[in-house]
């Protein structure tokens, strides 16, 4: 594996700095990102997808524990002058290392290591493949919006604003989705549920774009967000 995509967050641009040379020396990372400022931290992992993210925890604005418990992050490698973080770092699935600074070459590299593992899982957790035309496609799961019902076909909907047409119908894809956060919640479309960002009884909203809500598949949302069936 070598072209993992890294987002270092922050404030202290030397620190960064110095993190990204030494990251830079490794043949696993094909892009190293710094972002200073915490806020734009977020909005970028908001917008675009990385593979490891090196995280420090006293920043102005957006504290490093905020941001990790507002957001679904990749496996990430707490960086920080603050140790009194390490146990409510721990407790955080996100986190796979916890390194002080001033670190040095070979502490960074020891949690990479560790860090390897959960990123390969990660990616083979979220890669599917669907056949489209005559070829097997290969899609990312968190990238898919919805899916939509194309008579024996079906219609899939990316972030990146495209679709693509797969061989597959509506009810063959669901099986192949099972155990993943794409549901079935109505009759024409599977809809992603970490896109889903905000619902009521009989419509459901991706973004601005609002969609129907089949009334016996309520309960299944319900049990994937962990709400109130009532709702």
């Amino acid at each position: 594996m070598k072209n993992l995509a890294a987002l270092i967050i922050d404030d202290d641009p030397e620190q960064a700095e110095h993190l990204q040379s030494i990251l830079e020396k490794l043949p696993i990372f094909l892009s190293i990102k710094i972002i200073n400022d915490s806020t734009q931290g977020y909005a970028e992992l908001l917008e675009n997808e990385y593979d490891l993210l090196f995280l420090d925890m006293e920043m102005p604005k957006l504290s490093g524990i905020e941001l990790l418990k507002s957001l679904a992050l990749p496996p990430t490698i707490v960086v920080t002058s603050h140790p009194g973080y390490a146990a409510e770092c721990f407790d955080l699935d996100d986190v796979v290392d916890f390194v002080e600074k001033p670190f040095t070459v070979t502490r960074i590299g020891r949690a990479i290591r560790r860090a390897m593992q959960e990123v390969v899982e990660k990616i083979d957790e979220n890669t599917i493949y669907f056949k489209a035309g005559h070829k097997n496609q290969q899609y990312k799961l968190d990238e898919i919006l919805y899916i939509e019902a194309d008579g024996i076909y079906s219609m899939i909907y990316l972030k990146s604003g495209e679709r693509s047409l797969i061989n597959s119908n509506i009810s063959e894809v669901e099986k192949q989705l099972q155990h993943t956060k794409l549901v079935r919640l109505h009759k024409s479309y599977i809809y992603n549920c970490i896109h889903i960002a905000s619902f009521d009884s009989r419509h459901l909203w991706i973004g601005n774009q609002k969609f129907a809500l089949g009334v016996s598949y309520r309960g299944r949302l319900a049990e994937y967000l962990n709400v109130d069936p009532n709702f």
